[in-house]
């Protein structure tokens, strides 16, 4: 069944990001639901196991309003709030937090040629932070966008990405495509902006499905499939890297 062998493709955690633990950053361009998909993860946890063991971390200096946003969530949640300025140790700040469970840090969504970009994954990337980066992806995104996103931010080293906004687009097919060629593990889905109901983990056969607009218990067609999945349908051995 070629839904099932698409679904298959799609790579997710053998564990949770949130109940695995440890340090958690959502990196990604400006506009594609960084801090509205922090706030989703944190009130998650919180609701789950409480604020005693979870701390979040802010690195975006550049977006107005960015870090008294993550403050308000903070005291919405009872939880530690920490600022990394450009150019302060990330290990450093680090170092008080990990302690905790789970350390959420949300970074700037700067552009490609922006030399603060290099600074901030090269801190995320740094030996001893062993932050697992997820790459936050709108899927209203054009395919140009997200290309240029994932090789923007695949030097951080990914551990997978998070797909939000799945209640304002049409097709999945073009940001699944990326997840399934790149082998990045899709960890989280968002449709919404109730925080944190419209959190999700995702299932492989509804993303397809819903990528080839079809109800479940109907076959795609060929033309369909080849449609939303372009060349990883016709071509898989482009699947590699």
């Amino acid at each position: 069944m070629l839904l099932a062998h698409l679904a298959r493709m799609i790579a997710t955690p053998q564990i949770e990001p949130l109940e695995e633990g440890g340090v958690i950053a959502m990196v990604g361009p400006a506009g594609m639901g960084k801090t509205t998909t922090l706030a989703k993860l944190a009130a998650r946890y919180v609701l789950k196991y409480g604020a005693q063991n979870i701390a979040l971390v802010s690195m975006d200096s550049y977006r107005i309003g960015a870090q008294e946003q993550l403050k308000t969530l903070g005291r919405i949640l009872n939880v530690s709030v920490t600022h990394v300025d450009p150019g302060q140790s990330l290990a450093n700040a680090l170092d008080p937090l990990l302690r905790k469970r789970v350390v959420l840090i949300d970074t700037a969504g700067l552009q490609a040629s922006d030399p603060a970009l290099r600074m901030q994954l090269e801190s995320l990337a740094g030996r001893g932070i062993k932050s697992k980066n997820y790459l936050v992806l709108a899927t209203t995104s054009q395919k140009q966008v997200l290309t240029a996103a994932y090789h923007s931010y695949k030097r951080c080293g990914l551990a997978g990405c998070i797909l939000t906004k799945l209640d304002e687009t049409a097709s999945l097919g073009e940001v699944l495509s990326l997840a399934i060629s790149h082998e990045l593990p899709v960890a989280y889905l968002t449709d919404g902006p109730r925080i944190p109901d419209d959190l999700h983990l995702p299932r492989r056969h509804q993303l397809v499905s819903r990528a080839v607009s079809v109800q479940m218990q109907e076959e795609p067609s060929e033309e369909a499939m080849a449609d939303m999945f372009a060349d990883l349908y016709h071509h898989p051995a482009k699947r590699v890297g």
